[in-house]
């Protein structure tokens, strides 16, 4: 998402939600993983300080990454006077707008035993048009028909 500008991105995610109910009434994405966040917390008698591990930790990886984003540590202090967005996500519960991570694994045409992958994920938008995945375009011109 950053080869795009950011009035394109925020065009992008905000066609991802349900603009007749979700925009209409001033709903983000980010205030909607707060009403999420906020009925979890009600459910199972949690404190926003119990999220501190999950940002703690995700900054402890990074840590030593020349390619991370954010590569400097964190601490329970730190994420507890972190700043409000949609309360009650911090800014250390939030992710970024930002570009994830890619590999390629290269195997033979017909690997035996098959090669199967666990998950995986793809973007749908190439310059704002919607565009096939690659998958599928790989599976066509092998000939084969694309699996579900």
């Amino acid at each position: 998402m950053t080869d795009r500008p950011s009035d394109q991105v925020t065009a992008a995610l905000a066609m991802a939600s349900d603009a007749d109910f979700e925009a209409q009434n001033g709903l983000s994405f980010v205030a909607l993983n707060a009403l999420l966040m906020r009925r979890y917390m009600h459910e199972y008698g949690v404190r926003h300080a119990d999220f501190a591990p999950f940002a703690i930790n995700a900054h402890k990886n990074a840590v030593g990454n020349p390619f991370a984003l954010f590569p400097t540590p964190s601490q329970p202090k730190i994420f507890g006077a972190a700043k409000m967005i949609a309360d009650p996500v911090n800014l250390l519960d939030s992710s970024p707008v930002c570009d994830g991570a890619a590999a390629v694994v290269a195997v033979p045409h017909f690997a035996r035993p098959p090669i199967r992958s666990a998950a995986g994920a793809h973007s749908c938008l190439g310059g704002g048009r919607p565009i096939p995945s690659p998958c599928t375009i790989g599976a066509i011109s092998s000939g084969s028909k694309p699996r579900p």
